[in-house]
């Protein structure tokens, strides 16, 4: 009798520990739908972001040839991490838009395509 409560608590804890693991190991932001495409900057359609379905992204401004950088999602905020530059953008997706705000002026507003 014992050593079946032990082999009941054991497989008890075993899937508990596979069920934390597999939760911690999902990611949003390959699997948020509708957030990749390629959204364009409503005042400057030189300015383009493309949200890619493998996590990836690619940032077109008018001043440079692109960046290119890794991207993930929490809520309704996007983060692009533009490796070579060593920062991260944050932008709110609101409806098809994604919203860059600025300290110095008015908000960036990309508009889906």
């Amino acid at each position: 009798m014992e050593k079946t409560k032990l082999a009941v608590y054991g497989s008890i804890a075993f899937m508990l520990v596979v069920a934390a693991f597999a939760a911690g190991c999902t990611t949003t932001s390959v699997t948020t739908p509708g957030i990749t495409g390629t959204y364009v900057n409503q005042k400057n359609s030189d300015e383009s972001i493309e949200i890619h379905s493998d996590g990836t992204f690619y940032y077109m401004t008018s001043k440079s040839n692109g960046y290119r950088g890794k991207w993930d999602w929490e809520g309704t905020t996007i983060r692009l991490n533009l490796e070579l530059m060593g920062m991260t953008l944050q932008l709110k997706q609101k409806d098809n838009t994604l919203v860059m705000s600025n300290n110095y002026g008015p908000d960036t507003i990309f508009v889906k395509q």
